[in-house]
């Protein structure tokens, strides 16, 4: 509030200030903030367990709308909408809350040019299971 100069009245004027938001509105609209969409395809660090390095890619709207739902991709698909990666990457798993961000594995040492598994890379693991199957696809 601002005294009006000049006058001996003690009546003030408002200055001109953006609406106030409720602060219980503020909340919910900071929440909201962190799942913004991105314009361009953003790509995250490789990040990696002791038998696959992992990376994921997170699609902006567009993209998002021209890819299948409830199903993993096929790298002829997710080349086609234009996730740019080197060989031997595979979509492994859907985050259900958020199926624009795309989860993508490949086992560590994978040759980046032919997308070639190192020999012995799955024999680390452990075997599981009545039939000695690890769940891990054979390269």
């Amino acid at each position: 509030l601002k005294k009006r100069e000049g006058s001996n009245h003690s009546q003030q004027e408002t200055e001109s200030q953006p609406q106030q938001v409720p602060e219980r509105q503020l909340r919910v609209q900071e929440d909201r903030r962190p799942t913004k969409m991105p314009r361009s395809i953003q790509y995250s660090e490789k990040y990696n367990d002791e038998i696959y390095e992992y990376r994921h890619v997170i699609l902006p709207h567009d993209f998002a709308r021209m890819t299948p739902k409830g199903r993993l991709l096929t790298e002829q698909e997710w080349r086609q909408i234009g996730v740019q990666q080197s060989r031997g990457w595979e979509h492994y798993a859907i985050h259900k809350p958020e199926p624009h961000i795309l989860l993508f594995r490949r086992p560590i040492g994978t040759d980046p040019t032919t997308g070639k598994v190192p020999d012995g890379t799955f024999a680390k693991v452990p075997s599981v299971g009545n039939n000695g199957t690890t769940g891990i696809p054979a390269h």
